[in-house]
């Protein structure tokens, strides 16, 4: 089962370990990794590694997504990313690890000028108290938020079930055209009573590739 590997880093340090980390993540890729959420979308063949650059946005300098094969990779290759200097080229990271549990459900990416939404969330007390039928009804009325957002095309790169290796139940990215549609859409997950079981935490960064992460010193 594939496993995502997604990570949450703040501070972008003067990068001198870029060059070992980019030839650690073409490793990684030659080694079956995807690096690039539209590879992993099925998009592209191959993807150059990709990371979101949130730090205009908010504290954090920076998220991304991974797939790696299995658990036991996934966190191999942290670990060869952490021996590669991934320490140096950010302050702290935050490694978030689980298998796949929903396949990516695409909109119209990529996009010009797009932004990656990342979405970490837990069941709350309200849902753990829930019936089955009452969490029946809320995954049904969830479903066509979801389908909403594919309408209006956003791409939403799969679930992975993060419970075992996280404080986070669940992770998921998403890739919006513009801010005026990520906030439509979140009006049609308020309307479907999305928020109601869960406690979110939700970042915003545009897509860059890794190694042009030397450009945001400039």
């Amino acid at each position: 089962m594939t496993t995502g590997v997604t990570f949450i880093a703040d501070e972008l340090r003067l990068p001198g370990a870029i060059v070992e980390l980019s030839r650690t993540l073409r490793e990684l890729g030659d080694a079956g990794w995807l690096l690039d959420p539209q590879h992993i979308a099925g998009r592209r063949e191959t993807g150059a590694p990709t990371i979101y650059w949130s730090e205009p946005f908010q504290e954090t300098a920076a998220f991304g997504l991974f797939e790696a094969p299995g658990l036991e990779e996934a966190h191999r290759g942290i670990s060869e990313l952490v021996k590669a200097g991934w320490g140096q080229m950010f302050g702290r990271t935050q490694w978030i690890v689980g298998p796949r549990d929903l396949p990516p459900s695409l909109g119209e990416g990529p996009f010009e000028e797009g932004l990656g939404f990342l979405a970490l969330w837990d069941w709350n007390d309200a849902w753990h108290s829930a019936t089955p039928e009452e969490r029946a009804v809320y995954d049904r009325d969830c479903d066509v938020a979801f389908a909403y957002d594919v309408e209006l095309g956003i791409d939403i790169f799969g679930r992975f079930d993060t419970a075992g290796t996280s404080d986070w139940d669940h992770a998921a990215l998403w890739e919006v055209p513009d801010l005026p549609t990520l906030t439509e859409a979140m009006h049609g997950h308020e309307i479907q009573d999305d928020f109601m079981f869960t406690t979110s935490y939700h970042l915003i960064g545009r897509p860059i590739a890794f190694d042009r992460l030397e450009e945001q010193l400039q």
